[in-house]
């Protein structure tokens, strides 16, 4: 969950369909044929979203690949866009590939991929260079037998050679631009078909590929030219355009993994201490998952015969002082996988490096390091949502993002410093709907869960956990997990009792002057001459105080917030909002005192036309809840009622 300016609190999600903004296109040379050229139109969910544009021409050393893409999509916040993405791949005659370029740009970011293919015996090797920001990641990768770059070219290999035949199976090495690595594809010819092009029917095959762990399938020609490429999982597909079609009115594509809406409405989500979760998907093997921490543990496992996965996990917090179990830096062989540089984690870059040591000074336990990094990442990053996934630079230099960025810098600064840390992928519940999200795990003797978008070393019961990594694209393959479609629900839910300290009732609401919200673990008292009434307006509640003669007012109010959220932070956004409405004039702004809590507080000058107002806005924070004082009096009158503000503000108690 992150933060942002209009005190809407959002879980953030991992977005992993690579669909970027093109800046360059290519112009065929004068010994480059087109071979073939072929336009598709994406749709989801039966809604058009978007083209293709694929080409093969034949050149002096084989063949070239091109392929353009134009995608709507719509992001968490409800705004759209429009994605374009671009690639160029040159293969030999016999459709091993020699060269592929890639370039994108995205939230200001500009990324190129540049990748050169060396033919070893009967496998090859990969020398893939990525350009970001100006700052340059070179990966190399090896396949010990033939390798395929881009798809189109195994399925034209696979005609000319002879083997689009039902029944063949195979498995190939294909380039994954996006890991810098080969990864295996099984390949199978299922069956016979016919593809529906206009008034025609076109002999075809069905093929199913799986790459990246991401099951596709396609409609072949006999020739070896798709007619359309389906991910059942997600319900897109990418299908060829007749002669006569016109492409209609673009409707967006959802970007954002969102697991859906949850079975049940829970208050204050960050206070589960314990629940029992089921998961179901299909599509993807039980085994392909990781459903387990040093927080949960998988119950049962159980397919049912429409082939549906059931996976039930028990969830608690793990609240376990670790300190004095492992000591800086952490050297053991076995975990340098989880210490290393990335495309997008740089334990290596300066500032972030330097960064890393000042936080943590001289101390030297693996336990304590840890919750002063991870403080230190909630509280440095600002919630922004952003198309790409950045690069820990950007990310560092910039200092927003979404969760996936609170991730990536967290590890970044604790690999910096020798504790080992990998990225996990799940779902987070905020009390209604289940929405995709990413944390980490740094070893402290063990595998340890800490969330540093929330700031939580224990993270909560409604945090499930589906798969782990140590990158983006890890040995659990989180891009798989993503496509999988997982439906959550909750069988069991315990929340943490706030229990009022001695002295208060365990009675909610107003009784003479004083008002006691247990749901939001607080009280206050107003002097005898004032009035107390619980209101609501557009959905927020309140407790409006009112002096008997009028002329001045209180208002208290409770937010769930992310843990951690700064008060000057609300303080900022609630000001804004007020200037937005009205003519406000900021008179000064100090930290201040409410009741047991240490907040800051802002005086306004407020013209509401007749009359001149006088507003104190104090706020505090408390773990998962924002408290939010106005005291309001026409300025004329203003000290006559100071004391009685006062002891407002001082008689408030949270027990949170």
């Amino acid at each position: 969950m992150g933060k942002n300016n209009r005190m809407t609190w959002w879980v953030s999600i991992f977005s992993v369909i690579c669909l970027v903004l093109a800046v360059g296109s290519v112009t065929a040379s004068s010994e480059e044929v087109l071979v073939r050229e072929a336009t598709y139109v994406l749709e989801q969910h039966g809604q058009t979203i978007g083209y293709d544009i694929y080409r093969k021409y034949q050149t002096p050393e084989g063949y070239l690949y091109t392929n353009e893409s134009v995608v709507y999509v719509t992001l968490l916040d409800g705004s759209h866009d429009q994605n374009r993405y671009y690639h160029e791949v040159h293969v030999d005659s016999e459709y091993w590939p020699i060269r592929q370029q890639m370039t994108s740009e995205s939230s200001g970011v500009v990324t190129t991929v540049q990748t050169e293919f060396e033919r070893q015996g009967e496998g090859i090797k990969a020398v893939a260079v990525t350009t970001v920001s100006n700052r340059e990641f070179t990966e190399e990768s090896e396949a010990q037998s033939r390798a395929f770059c881009p798809s189109e070219a195994i399925l034209d290999y696979l005609a000319e050679s002879g083997y689009l035949e039902v029944g063949y199976k195979t498995e190939v090495y294909v380039w994954s631009a996006d890991r810098g690595s080969f990864v295996l594809a099984p390949v199978e010819v299922l069956e016979e078909m016919t593809f529906e092009y206009g008034d025609e029917e076109r002999p075809a095959y069905l093929v199913s590929i799986v790459e990246n762990d991401v099951p596709l399938q396609m409609l072949v020609s006999p020739e070896g030219m798709f007619y359309s490429i389906s991910f059942p999982t997600i319900d897109v597909q990418s299908r060829l355009m007749r002669p006569d079609e016109t492409l209609s009115e673009f409707s967006p594509m959802v970007l954002d993994m969102v697991g859906g809406k949850g079975n049940v409405e829970v208050s204050h989500p960050l206070r589960a201490t314990n629940s029992r979760i089921r998961i179901s998907f299909d599509g993807l093997p039980i085994g392909a998952s990781s459903f387990s921490d040093n927080r949960q543990r998988v119950v049962s496992e159980s397919i049912n015969p429409d082939g549906v996965s059931e996976v039930v996990v028990d969830i608690s917090v793990d609240t376990t002082d670790r300190s004095g179990r492992a000591a800086l830096p952490v050297t053991d062989p076995n975990l340098q996988e989880y210490l290393g540089t990335t495309k997008h984690i740089t334990p290596d870059y300066q500032s972030i490096k330097e960064a890393a040591l000042q936080v943590i000074g001289d101390e030297t336990d693996v336990y304590k390091a840890v919750e002063k990094l991870l403080d230190f990442t909630h509280d440095y990053i600002d919630y922004d949502i952003t198309l790409e996934i950045l690069t820990a630079p950007d990310i560092f230099e910039r200092r927003q993002g979404r969760c996936t960025e609170f991730a990536i810098l967290f590890a970044s600064l604790t690999r910096a410093v020798g504790i080992p840390t990998r990225l996990v992928f799940g779902f987070r519940y905020d009390g209604t709907t289940w929405l995709g999200h990413m944390w980490n795990e740094v070893y402290i003797d063990e595998w340890v869960a800490v969330d540093p978008t929330q700031g939580q070393m224990a993270p909560d019961a409604l945090l499930v956990k589906l798969a782990h990594g140590s990158d983006l694209t890890g040995e659990e393959n989180l891009q798989a997990t993503v496509f999988t479609g997982h439906r959550l629900y909750i069988d069991s839910v315990t929340l943490k009792e706030l229990v009022p300290p001695e002295g208060i009732a365990l009675e909610a609401g107003i009784s003479g002057n004083h008002f006691t919200s247990l749901e939001h673990a607080c009280r206050i008292s107003a002097p005898e001459s004032w009035l107390m009434s619980e209101a609501e307006e557009g959905g927020q509640w309140m407790l409006v105080m009112q002096h008997q003669l009028g002329g001045a007012s209180a208002l208290l109010m409770a937010f769930d917030a992310p843990l951690g959220a700064p008060a000057e932070d609300v303080l900022a956004s609630t000001i804004e909002q007020v200037k937005s409405q009205m003519a406000v004039e900021v008179l000064g702004s100090q930290e201040a005192f409410l009741g047991n809590l240490t907040g800051v507080s802002a005086t306004l000058r407020i013209d509401a036309g007749t009359v001149t107002v006088l507003q104190d806005v104090t706020i505090a924070t408390a773990e998962d809840i924002i408290y939010v004082v106005t005291l309001s009096a026409v300025e004329d009158m203003w000290d006559l009622f100071a004391e009685d503000f006062q002891s407002i503000k001082d008689s408030f108690i949270s027990w949170r």
